[in-house]
Formats: structure tokens, sequence, C-alpha cells
């Protein structure tokens, strides 16, 4: 198997392709699907499209349940929105909904496809520890942490420790920025508040077309670990085709630098291009091959090209990859003394208590 996405790609390209599909593509198709979390979405294409009946009776049972536990799930989710827009309403706040429940309720990309965490929303710091406080009165309540965790969330994190609601069972985090304040990603929350969009038919808000594609892209991108995350990939190529093809490449570039995502929409480009064939604006491609010309960009281009779709997640190659992009990931996300003091409490010491465990129970 050269391209472990490579029956999820035919797809993309033309979903009329099950129709000539073998016993043998429909059991590679289910397991790339599962692989990526995506069978929902080879579900609703391929339904889309009127090919539904080319199906294999198993392989439509096996999805129908994948759906039907996501269907599940979004009632639980926009339920406790809900709720949380009753919330937001009475004390006139300002709500920002993030990455799956904004793009659900927006109906943005592959919006029935996606599988849900948690619920991530977004305030104007001054409006942070109010409406914290206004949660934690009405249902939700925070994850028990020691020490280091609750001061890492509270002076290193770009968000509230996580929620829970007692109800439901779901999580909830509050974000005051989209970014770790500390890190070396900064993006001007208040750019983001003031392009926001009114859902409709809600009180909820969700950033604007642009700022959403490049938010998602932000996120995975500086993930730690980016194996499985192709979805997001190919969520942010059907969010761009929701767009007219020209205006939208010109407003995420012009956006880009504003927000001071450039090497974002770098990354993402050249992804869209490895994996879609897309074919940016003109303007875009000359600015993509003067941003090329960076060495390190173009090395962690190819590390996400390659973790992103890895054939084997056990081989060396993958290892060494993914550990670089480890590193990355830490070293933007932290100044050095912090980077070094978090290593050192959160990894090094956990490590050695998990390795002592067995003997200190042994001891008992």
């Amino acid at each position: 198997m050269k391209n472990p996405v490579n029956k999820i790609l035919e797809i993309v390209e033309d979903s009329a392709c099950v129709t000539r599909f073998s016993s043998s593509d429909w059991n590679l198709l289910i397991s790339q699907a599962r692989l990526y979390d995506l069978i929902p979405f080879v579900y609703h294409e391929i339904s889309d499209m009127g090919h539904i009946q080319c199906v294999p009776v198993e392989i439509l049972q096996l999805m129908d349940g994948y759906v039907t536990r996501l269907e599940y799930l979004k009632t639980l989710y926009l339920w406790d929105l809900k709720q949380i827009e009753k919330l937001a309403v009475e004390f006139n706040v300002q709500v920002i909904v993030l990455k799956g429940m904004a793009y659900l309720i927006g109906e943005l990309g592959i919006y029935k496809s996606r599988n849900f965490a948690d619920i991530d929303l977004l305030v104007k710091g001054d409006d942070f520890k109010f409406f914290e406080k206004k949660l934690t009165s009405h249902g939700w309540h925070f994850k028990e942490l020691n020490d280091y965790d609750d001061h890492y969330y509270r002076e290193w994190s770009h968000a509230s420790p996580p929620m829970t609601n007692i109800l439901t069972g779901l999580e909830l985090d509050l974000h005051h920025h989209i970014s770790s304040p500390i890190s070396d990603i900064k993006v001007d929350t208040q750019c983001l508040l003031d392009k926001a969009l009114e859902v409709k038919g809600s009180t909820l808000f969700r950033l604007s077309d642009e700022d959403v594609i490049l938010h998602c892209a932000n996120h995975f991108i500086y993930f730690d670990d980016v194996h499985g995350k192709f979805k997001d990939i190919l969520h942010i190529h059907y969010m761009i085709k929701q767009n007219p093809e020209e205006d939208i490449w010109l407003r995420l570039y012009q956006r880009a630098q504003v927000l001071g995502l450039e090497s974002t929409l770098f990354y993402m480009v050249g992804l869209l291009e490895h994996f879609f064939k897309v074919e940016p604006a003109v303007q875009i491609r000359e600015w993509q091959s003067n941003f090329s010309k960076n060495p390190k960009k173009l090395v962690l281009l190819y590390l996400l090209k390659y973790c992103l779709s890895a054939e084997r997640v056990d081989s060396v190659k993958y290892k060494l990859m993914t550990s670089l992009l480890v590193v990355r990931y830490q070293w933007t996300r932290y100044p050095l003394n912090i980077l070094m003091t978090h290593l050192v409490k959160k990894h090094l010491i956990h490590r050695f208590i998990r390795w002592r465990a067995p003997d200190k129970k042994q001891d008992e």
C-alpha cells in the first residue's frame, strides 16, 4: 500500500469510483477510513452523490453504525451548546464557537462527518474569568489537577483547565486566545472577534470563513502528533471549495498577513497541493514560490506530508519524523526556560514515577 489514503482520495476526486470497486477495494477503503476517522465522511460522500446502492450490505451496515453514533453525539453536544447559549444571552457575553462545533452549526466543510472531542469556546479576555465562573455555577466543573498542571493552564495556556458537564459528561475548553500567549505564534484575539459572524438562527458566533480555515490549519499543523490528522487537511479542502475560488485565496493571503499566520498558510497550501492537486490563485503560487526558498520550511513541509499519511507508523523513519515534529512543536510553544521546566516536571518526573510504580506495588 504505497499511499495510505489513496482510496479516500479517489472518493474525493470522484465518488462514482465506488461503482467499480471490488471487494478488496472496499476493504481497503474502510481500513483507511477507520484509521483516519472518516467512515461517516465516506458514507455521506457516497450517499450525497447517489451511489449508496453500490455499497455492499456488510459495509453499509458498518457505516450506518458509525453515522448513527455520530448523530447521537451531535444531539448531546448541541443540547449542551444550547444551554451555554442561554448563559451567554443572560449575562451578555459574546461567545465564539471554535473547531468541531463551529463547523457543525456553521455547516462548514465536512461538518456532517466530523467527530467531537469537546466544545471549544472563545471569549474576550475581559469576559474570561466572569464567564468561567458562570459556567462552573451552572453545571460545569473542573477536572482534578495537580498544582503544576493548574499552574500550567492559569499562567502559560490559552484556555481554562478542561471542564466537564455534570449531567452529560461532555468536556468544554474555554479560550481567551487561540494560541498560548507565551508561544511563538501570537494572534490578536480582538482581530478575530472583530470579524466574527453570528451563526444563523443563533446568538452564538463563529470565526469568519478565512479565520476558520486558518485556525483549523494552525491547530493541526502545530500539533504534537499529526498522525491521523489527515481529516483536518481534508476538511480545509472542503471549506475552501465552499467559497468562490479566487476570492477565498486572496482573503486567506491577506488575512494570514494580518494575523501573522503566513507560515501556517504556506504549509496549508503545500499540503493541499500535495494531497488534492489544488491550484491556488496566481498571487498565492508566486508568494508560495518565494516563501519556499527557506530550507527550514521545506523540511517541515516534508515532515508534515510524510507524517499525515505515513504507510507504517511502526517504522523507524516514522518515529524519527514524528519525534522531530514534537521537538518543533515544543520549541514553538515555549520559551527555553519554561520549556526546560515543563519537560522536567511534566515528562521526566512523571515517567520516573510510572517507572517506579511496579516496584512500589511489589514492595506492598
